[in-house]
């Protein structure tokens, strides 16, 4: 009697076991059925969007820097519908592979996380591996190891030729040429800059003044601090208070700021030191428009966001400080030169342009953007989601959030997370194993039982 009760406990176990795994399989050929027939799919990640708001790229990545002037950029591991791929490399903003060559050094230097590639240029990528700096060129592959260094400040540039690094031996920053050579011997203060416009910014003895590229001094160190140049001109910083020079070193805006941003399109924002509020300066020195603002950026495509005192929302203004687009965001980020600005609402973060046209709508689940620059930027998707755009019907696509899968205004959404669905098919396979070669050995035992009594 009890034999034939395990052997029955243990077919409707080994049935329960056939079900669950065909249903299993047919979720999975099903979502797959739908993803290729009806749309394509966003799977966590970063996915690649141009200036119309439009997806480019049937793929979305772990991440990706920003494309660079040539129109590419460097992505670490793509997702698809089976989860995270080990895939990395070089794309343009229509999804081609380019740079073969430095992708197969970079797969031979295992350099397989996106912190590690802090700057990518028209000519070269470099690389921080926490002990050297890798130099990789794009057209050739070819790469050059710096030992012992590691990158400076968040100011990436390969302008002239030439790329702050820090010697670990002595905490200095050098400047290296694309062959990892040192051409301008590390001597500097760990706060030195890039080169921009043919000088950059240094820190001698706690002090800063400027170099060219043959590493002489220019400007003799002298400020509490000095940013790089930007139309001819550099934001020093005299006793805590933000003036103005030229490059043969002249004072042409006396220190007399509480606070100053780079001259951009003729224009910089600078902040008044008795008021705090924000206005806008000519390279004369000029007052063009009044100081209002509770906050300013710069000048970008024409337009510069502020921040209203009065009812603390951003919008932007012109060169002759009218209201372009209304105090009604949140927050807003200066204006790409593709004419697009991010800005957010009580509904998250979108892009705009420069006629208030919503690029992309707000979406609060998004979690992270990436500037537009040259054409494209790359917004970061919630892990697990998919979010599916049906490209013929050419519909901005939209994010319906917590909704079951279903067809709306020709977009269909279906809403899984991959790591929960496989963490419970993996749980429940697991314990249904175990209780399966659980009721085996009773069966065996009791089989066991009934040849002694015989």
């Amino acid at each position: 009697m009890h034999g034939n009760r395990y052997d029955k406990r243990l077919l409707k176990a080994l049935l329960l076991f056939f079900i669950l795994l065909f249903l299993f399989i047919f979720s999975e050929f099903y979502i797959g059925h739908l993803n290729k027939r009806y749309s394509n799919e966003f799977i966590g990640g970063y996915k690649v969007i141009d200036t119309e708001g439009k997806n480019v790229i049937d793929a979305s990545f772990f991440d990706i820097t920003d494309f660079n002037s040539n129109g590419v950029a460097f992505y670490i591991h793509k997702w698809t519908i089976a989860g995270l791929t080990d895939e990395i490399g070089f794309i343009d903003g229509e999804g081609n592979s380019v740079y073969e060559e430095a992708t197969k050094t970079i797969k031979d230097l295992k350099i397989d996380s996106a912190k590690s590639i802090p700057y990518l240029g028209d000519e070269v990528l470099i690389a921080d591996d926490g002990t050297n700096v890798d130099i990789i060129d794009l057209d050739t592959g070819d790469f050059y190891i710096v030992e012992n260094a590691t990158m400076c400040l968040d100011d990436y540039s390969f302008e002239n030729g030439l790329f702050a690094l820090i010697d670990k031996e002595t905490d200095k920053v050098g400047y290296v040429n694309k062959y990892g050579e040192w051409v301008i011997k590390p001597e500097f203060g760990d706060l030195s800059r890039q080169f921009h416009e043919g000088l950059a910014s240094v820190q001698i003895d706690g002090l800063f003044g400027f170099i060219d590229t043959n590493g002489n001094i220019v400007v003799e160190p002298q400020y509490s601090n000095a940013y790089s140049f930007s139309e001819g001109y550099a934001v020093i910083d005299r006793d805590g208070l933000w003036g103005y020079i030229d490059k043969t070193g002249k004072v042409v805006v006396e220190p007399i700021y509480r606070r100053a941003d780079n001259f951009h399109e003729g224009l910089a924002c600078v902040v008044d030191n008795e008021s705090n509020r924000y206005g806008f300066i000519d390279t004369d020195g000029n007052v063009v428009i009044d100081f209002q603002y509770k906050q300013a950026g710069s000048f970008h495509e024409g337009l510069a966001c502020v921040k209203d005192e009065e009812t603390t929302l951003y919008g932007y203004i012109d060169t002759n400080g009218n209201l372009v687009i209304p105090y009604k965001f949140n927050y807003g980020e200066d204006f790409s030169e593709d004419g697009i600005a991010l800005v957010y609402t009580d509904a998250g973060g979108g892009y705009i342009d420069k006629e208030e046209k919503w690029i992309l709508n707000p979406q609060d689940i998004l979690r992270g953007f990436k500037g537009y620059n040259n054409g494209y930027a790359a917004i970061r998707l919630p892990y697990g989601e998919y979010i599916h755009y049906d490209i013929s019907d050419n519909v901005r696509w939209k994010i319906e959030y917590n909704k079951k899968a279903e067809f709306k205004h020709n977009i269909f959404c279906l809403y899984e997370n991959n790591s929960i669905r496989y963490r419970v098919a993996l749980v429940v396979g697991a314990a249904l194993t175990i209780y399966i070669l659980f009721l085996m050995f009773m069966c065996m035992k009791e089989d066991m039982k009934q040849s002694e009594k015989i």
